[in-house]
């Protein structure tokens, strides 16, 4: 039967064997009537699109479209670190820049990519609360020393891809542990009711 999880969504389980789940839930004009506002008796379920710019989030395309439309960012990016003896890894929205040299050196790779990416669409903003410039030197123990030169990230360490290095060690972010985390920990938790729920009046054992 139903079962009220602890986030408040109720789970009703399997009310038949999945055998006998229609594959079609309704037809297409149904569909079209009763979900996406057709008959004004019905309020859609869906939310449209009005910006003329933009990809859904988490549609199956979202990532191919996005790193085809930024392949010429790259080729610039990759042009200016290149010329610097650097090196530039871009995963989707995730940009990392290495390039040897001063403080100076990173501030103005940050300038240079955020004025950049400008050229490819005026909503296209590189946030300065998601960059950081961070330095890395050799240190008397064979690692590198870390500083933290700029933004408001990377204070403990060079970010990229759910991971921190900060010069000697490299870790899961904070923020990646957090969010594990909280996955299994609701994920164990619906299991748990659901069981549970299957085998009421059962001891532990």
């Amino acid at each position: 039967g139903p079962v009220t999880l602890p986030d408040g969504t109720v789970d009703i389980g399997y009310t038949q064997p999945f055998k006998s789940i229609p594959i079609q839930l309704c037809s297409p004009a149904e569909f079209r009537q009763k979900i996406m506002g057709g008959d004004k008796r019905f309020p859609s379920l869906s939310d449209t699109n009005d910006f003329p710019y933009g990809i859904p989030q988490g549609a199956p395309l979202s990532d191919l479209l996005a790193n085809a439309y930024l392949l010429e960012l790259d080729l610039a990016v990759q042009t200016y670190v290149q010329r610097r003896n650097g090196r530039y890894w871009r995963y989707s929205d995730d940009i990392t820049l290495v390039l040897p040299g001063e403080e100076t050196v990173g501030r103005n790779a940050k300038d240079f990519v955020q004025h950049e990416i400008t050229k490819f669409g005026d909503k296209l903003v590189i946030k300065d609360r998601k960059t950081s410039v961070v330095k890395f030197s050799p240190s008397s123990d064979g690692y590198l020393e870390f500083k933290w030169i700029d933004g408001a990230q990377g204070k403990n360490g060079l970010e990229y891809l759910g991971f921190r290095f900060d010069g000697s060690r490299v870790f899961l972010r904070d923020s990646t542990l957090s969010n594990f985390n909280r996955k299994i920990t609701r994920r164990v938790k619906q299991q748990a009711y659901k069981h549970v729920s299957r085998f009421p009046g059962k001891s532990a054992d």
